[in-house]
């Protein structure tokens, strides 16, 4: 999970026991920075608990790509469970599922059962204790009691949060105070003086998860521009002619422009259609990147993706007077490179060659 963050995520975790419930995943979504944390606790110290969490680990990996709302996810793990156990053998899941959008400045999130968050805005240094509430997973069948909402996050913005063990033991106002008073250092140096007066302050006697998260800037291009279009034909067509008109001023000549826009094209449709669904209040993200050797176009919508392995097979077995599936062959025939992550496609094009005055090819 912190691997993931790009540098944005900090951890540290102590077990009761050799073996813990308590749990930290992270997904990506797609090439616009969208980035999902969860923080998990199971029920209970023993080794059933270890067990609950693996499990509930390899159930999120499955199922979060096509549950990228955070509010969503909770309710879809929690019809998962079996509610029908006995009550000596049920497992309750606290979780947190945090979805941070860098390009709108926002972190969404859903919790069932984990403490309040602490929340130290940059332009203040000052600490606000989020009260958010919910009712752990696997405890009601079909009664969604999970508080969900979304907070301004702006870059240099920090959240804390941590399992129970952390926040039953150590009040969150002290937490708050000495958030405040680091809120100048690292995020690894400001968690390191969190941990080191846990550690020092109680007796352990729960599994221990204190994580922060650190909002980040996410780059623009260097030579192109940035743009989010709201799912609709019309604004195909107006993205289309910007990126047109911003080749031609910049790349006149470089690129085939006649193959390039029909590639461009049918990744705006895919993500309007088959990502978002049609739904016109969902956004598209773009991201056009100019260099010296290539141009690249990155198409982020609010959808799951789809597996490329198991769509090619279908094409292939659907043959050659299949009606749909065509475009992601004619996609990969015109660029250089494509790239999927999740609700997200990377297209990298490169420039035509020429001819010389003696005959033999060259790059413009």
């Amino acid at each position: 999970a912190v691997l993931k963050s790009n540098q944005q995520l900090v951890v540290w975790q102590k077990a009761l026991r050799k073996i813990g419930g308590d749990l930290v995943m992270s997904h990506q979504f797609n090439f616009h920075g969208k980035y999902g944390v969860i923080l998990g606790d199971v029920a209970g110290h023993d080794f059933q608990s270890g067990y609950a969490a693996s499990w509930f680990a390899g159930l999120v990996e499955g199922v979060w790509g096509q549950n990228h709302d955070p509010y969503d996810l909770l309710i879809y793990l929690n019809k998962i469970f079996d509610h029908e156990t006995s009550e000596e053998n049920k497992r309750f899941i606290c979780a947190l599922v945090l979805l941070w959008d860098p390009v709108r400045s926002k972190l969404h999130y859903a919790n069932s059962g984990i403490p309040g968050g602490i929340l130290i805005k940059k332009d203040t240094g000052k600490a606000e204790l989020l009260q958010w509430t919910g009712m752990p997973i696997g405890m009601f069948p079909d009664v969604d009691f999970f508080d969900h909402d979304s907070i301004d996050f702006n870059p240099g913005d920090r959240l804390f949060i941590a399992t129970d063990g952390v926040l039953e033991a150590v009040p969150s106002e002290v937490i708050s105070g000495i958030s405040e008073a680091k809120s100048h250092q690292t995020t690894q140096q400001a968690l390191d003086s969190i941990v080191d007066f846990v550690t020092r302050s109680i007796e352990i006697t729960d599994d221990l998860t204190i994580a922060l998260f650190e909002a980040r800037d996410f780059p623009a291009p260097d030579k192109g521009f940035r743009a989010s279009i709201q799912s609709d034909f019309e604004e195909i067509d107006n993205t289309i002619q910007k990126i047109e008109t911003f080749v031609n001023e910049n790349a006149q000549d470089q690129y085939d422009w006649s193959m390039m826009s029909i590639a461009i094209r049918e990744a705006l449709l895919n993500a309007v259609e088959h990502g978002n669904k049609n739904i016109k209040s969902l956004p598209v993200d773009i991201d056009l990147n100019l260099t010296d050797e290539s141009l690249m176009l990155n198409i982020s919508d609010c959808g799951s993706g789809f597996d490329l392995p198991s769509e090619k097979k279908r094409l292939e077995k659907e043959g050659q007077l299949r009606i749909h599936g065509r475009g992601i062959e004619m996609m990969e025939n015109i660029c250089e490179k494509i790239e999927y992550l999740g609700g997200g496609i990377s297209m990298t094009f490169t420039r035509q060659s020429q001819e010389a005055p003696d005959g033999t090819s060259q790059e413009s």
